[in-house]
């Protein structure tokens, strides 16, 4: 105070904020190199699924994706609620948040158990199940970053001045959001359209 320089307790938010922006450009690269490949697969095949495999189905995936886009506004929802100083709200939404991801992996974790194919019966398989791996990791992280952010949440550790977990967990469900409608339109809808 004396000096008039600022003390963060949680660190330096730009520091944060560019940690979180490079950790989602590396996300993006690895999906675009997970997709380049699909597409390069699905170029050397004149039949999508090749094989005669039954392309994957829609609906667990589609309740997966309305629930993972749920929790992404949830956490939208979570991160205005602490803006306006209510740290009961951000605990509520967080939760919601947390409760729609748990439900669209373990869904998406389902709907890949019950495929009638593995991951090593031919190219299609095994880039189907890369972008559905990287769909869960994606989705883990999240999840995994929004448990220790209820975890502060429910110390008390949030306020409407310092909220940087807060808004870079939001941060980081919305490109999640983004990265997982890209990478399952592409998966599932793909072999119906292309």
């Amino acid at each position: 105070r004396e000096h008039n320089i600022i003390v963060w307790p949680n660190g330096s938010p730009t520091v944060n904020r560019w940690a979180m922006a490079l950790l989602i450009l590396l996300l993006v690269i690895a999906l675009a190199n997970f997709l380049f490949s699909y597409f390069y697969l699905r170029i050397e095949h004149a039949a999508w699924p090749p094989d005669n495999i039954v392309p994957p189905g829609l609906l667990l995936p589609g309740i997966s994706t309305l629930l993972m886009l749920a929790g992404a506004a949830s956490m939208h929802v979570a991160r205005h609620q602490i803006r306006r100083n209510r740290l009961t709200g951000l605990r509520a939404w967080l939760l919601v948040a947390f409760l729609a991801g748990a439900a669209a992996l373990g869904l998406l974790f389902y709907d890949f158990r019950g495929l009638p194919y593995d991951h090593t019966l031919n190219a299609y398989t095994s880039i189907f199940f890369l972008n559905g791996a990287f769909l869960m990791l994606l989705l883990a992280g999240g999840l995994a970053q929004n448990l220790f952010v209820q975890v502060w949440a429910w110390r008390g550790r949030y306020s409407r001045r310092e909220h940087v977990a807060v808004d870079l967990n939001t941060q980081y469900w919305s490109a999640a959001a983004v990265l997982w409608l890209a990478a399952a339109a592409v998966i599932y809808l793909g072999p119906y359209v292309l």
